[in-house]
């Protein structure tokens, strides 16, 4: 009796053929999904550097680079996937920082952060107040920058520890200063104890994932107790809060 005879593939053949497509596949999945960064500095050594330490970070990282604010403009413009623009604010181009706007506005969705030799309180302050996702100076550590960057990708505003414990006061004219003495003293002492330990938390800079640890809490605990911080004391975003915190902290020594 005569017998069709089928020939199949060898399962060696059919996983390695498998591995192969997998292989590519996931090597093309990671490249969709790394991070891309527009760099904004007209030295560059920091761009450099910072590429250095951002691969820290992701390996298959991406890099735009701008020299001065106009090119800046245009890449952000054109690019696609980004996810990250970090930008100096002595910048050839940028007449204020008013222009921060402009440039949010071509990456809406895109945290934006300042890395600059810029210390002055007040600069700081007003930069934040430009909606910029952090400050970052230029004269912190290497380890320090990557923990900004981790804070802002992970959807949180980083601010610099000398913001936060400066001794020196706002001034009146931005709309960032909020006196102490008065109501806003009294609202704080109508948080509960909790709302108090959440609050001095946010005074020493820390993330909410940072806080959820500290006191054994989830995020979304964390984040209730911000939002009924924000109500109680009338204030608008936790920066605000945390600058409050911080300077009730210095001339009350504690919540």
């Amino acid at each position: 009796m005569q017998r069709n005879i089928h020939t199949v593939q060898s399962p060696k053949y059919i996983r390695l053929g498998i591995l192969e497509y997998e292989f590519w596949f996931l090597h093309w999945l990671g490249a969709q999904f790394a991070m891309k960064v527009l760099l904004v500095d007209d030295h560059w050594v920091s761009r450099a550097a910072l590429k250095s330490l951002l691969t820290q970070i992701d390996k298959k990282a991406k890099f735009l680079e701008a020299d001065n604010f106009d090119d800046a403009l245009n890449q952000a413009e054109g690019a696609s996937g980004l996810k990250l623009v970090l930008l100096d604010l002595v910048l050839p181009g940028l007449e204020s920082l008013d222009g921060i706007s402009r440039l949010m506005e071509k990456v809406p969705q895109i945290p934006v952060v300042v890395f600059s030799m810029v210390e002055n309180r007040h600069e700081m302050l007003r930069a934040v107040e430009q909606g910029v996702a952090g400050f970052i100076p230029k004269t912190v550590t290497g380890d320090e920058i990557l923990k900004a960057v981790k804070v802002v990708m992970s959807g949180e505003l980083y601010l610099p520890r000398m913001l936060l414990k400066d001794p020196a006061r706002q001034s009146p004219e931005s709309s960032s200063f909020i006196p102490i003495d008065g109501a806003p003293r009294q609202a704080i002492a109508n948080l509960t104890a909790r709302q108090r330990q959440v609050l001095s938390y946010l005074a020493r800079g820390m993330t909410n994932t940072k806080i959820a640890t500290e006191l054994g809490l989830s995020e979304n605990t964390v984040r209730i107790h911000i939002s009924a911080i924000l109500r109680t004391l009338d204030l608008d975003n936790r920066t605000q809060a945390a600058l409050l915190a911080a300077e009730y902290l210095r001339t009350a020594s504690a919540l």
